[in-house]
């Protein structure tokens, strides 16, 4: 099992926020999750805000992630509509990083094809944006996640 779904399925169990405003916590639980899976000495309570300053820990967890997300499998194994939410949480984190690299546009928008079944719509969508290079956008993480609830 991928190391970003053993993150997702315990971010589910253990009920961690993914709000990507959240004033009270920063999501510090799960981001933590998330560094220490790519920076696996780091100092403990490292989070998201600490990513933009170098962007090189940007680089470095889209390169991690980029190999670590399978679509298909987080699907099956992690709580709905949450995992979608993780992904957007590293996104907003990497944001600087992904819109110079677009590493995990790269390798998710292909992957979620696979699991779009009945929408042509985003389907289509999908296509156009992997072939024009497009980013992978919160907001077409939500447009993902009506069209799931739509069709399933």
């Amino acid at each position: 099992m991928k190391k970003f779904t053993k993150i997702s399925i315990k971010a589910c169990k253990e009920n961690m926020c993914w709000n990507l405003t959240c004033t009270t916590c920063g999501s510090i639980d799960l981001m933590s999750a998330f560094t220490k899976a790519v920076f696996p000495n780091a100092k403990k309570g490292l989070n998201r805000f600490s990513w933009n300053n170098p962007i090189s820990y940007q680089e470095k967890m889209l390169d991690f992630f980029a190999k670590e997300i399978d679509i298909s499998e987080l699907h099956i194994n992690s709580c709905f509509p949450d995992w979608l939410g993780h992904i957007g949480l590293l996104l907003s984190s990497c944001e600087k990083a992904e819109s110079k690299s677009h590493k995990l546009s790269k390798a998710l928008l292909p992957q979620f094809k696979g699991i779009i079944k009945q929408d042509q719509h985003i389907k289509s969508k999908i296509e156009y944006m992997t072939q024009n290079d497009y980013l992978l956008t919160k907001e077409f993480l939500e447009d993902i996640e009506n069209s799931l609830k739509k069709y399933e």
